[in-house]
């Protein structure tokens, strides 16, 4: 299988993985609940004998809502598996490639990919507060 074979499937797996409504909502909502996280912290540190911002444990407590991002991975692979199978994509798939491995490995590939989405903006919060 040439690269070219291999980035057309990792297009169609992509797509595959993108055009349903599932993926897009699953990111926004980890992205506004870490956000929400941060803020409600940030607005409380230093009161009620919380830490202050600046410390190590004001930092820590910023930080600690990282699950989400990682739950998100988790649907984020377990959609792209189940829902070859729920819709019946599988079988075109295997069709038109019919080693599995490959289309295995593409699928982990893109929904690897996919999952860094929300770890890359929770390291980039993490950069900015620290």
């Amino acid at each position: 299988m040439t690269a070219t074979q291999y980035a057309r499937l990792a297009r169609a797996e992509a797509r595959k993985l993108f055009t349903t409504r599932s993926i897009p909502a699953i990111f926004a909502a980890a992205i506004a609940l870490t956000l929400v996280s941060v803020l409600l912290q940030a607005a409380v540190a230093g009161q009620q004998g919380t830490p202050r911002l600046g410390t190590d444990d004001g930092t820590y407590r910023l930080l600690k809502f990282g699950v989400v991002p990682v739950l998100v991975m988790l649907v984020t692979g377990i959609l792209a598996a189940g829902g070859e199978f729920r819709h019946r994509t599988i079988i075109p798939v295997l069709l038109a490639t019919p080693r599995r491995s490959r289309v295995f490995a593409v699928k982990v590939l893109v929904a690897a990919a996919a999952g860094l989405v929300p770890i890359t903006g929770r390291t980039t919060l993490r950069r900015d507060i620290a």
